[in-house]
């Protein structure tokens, strides 16, 4: 799955991703654990802003069987940030502790006109 993600600098604002097998139904997350990890270049050791389903305050699963998760972004995640293209990825950790990459591409910070 690729898909870039555009953000306004400062926001506030809700990721939503959905995610399906190669048979296109949707990928029980039930029981597992999403992060959300944003870094300024692929082989930096330290995100820079990262979001874990585990916090409620951060992110959630809605219902596990829908395949859908939601990250939670606040004005203090990005507000010291440059606007410029960064990288992202979402790894899943299933109920039987098997990490997964669900989605690696883009973040783009970009400041807003008001």
């Amino acid at each position: 799955m690729e898909s870039e993600v555009l953000f306004y600098l400062g926001n506030n604002g809700t990721l939503k991703f959905t995610f399906y097998d190669e048979d296109r139904a949707p990928i029980n997350l039930t029981g597992g654990v999403l992060t959300f990890s944003v870094k300024a270049r692929e082989n930096d050791t330290t995100a820079i802003i990262s979001k874990v389903t585990s916090e409620s305050a951060q992110g959630n699963i809605p219902v596990g069987t829908d395949g859908i998760v939601n990250f939670l972004l606040i004005p203090a995640d990005t507000e010291d940030l440059r606007p410029k293209k960064y990288v992202y990825d979402v790894q899943f950790v299933d109920s039987n502790g098997k990490t997964f990459t669900m989605v690696k591409d883009v973040f783009e910070l970009v400041l807003p006109i008001t």
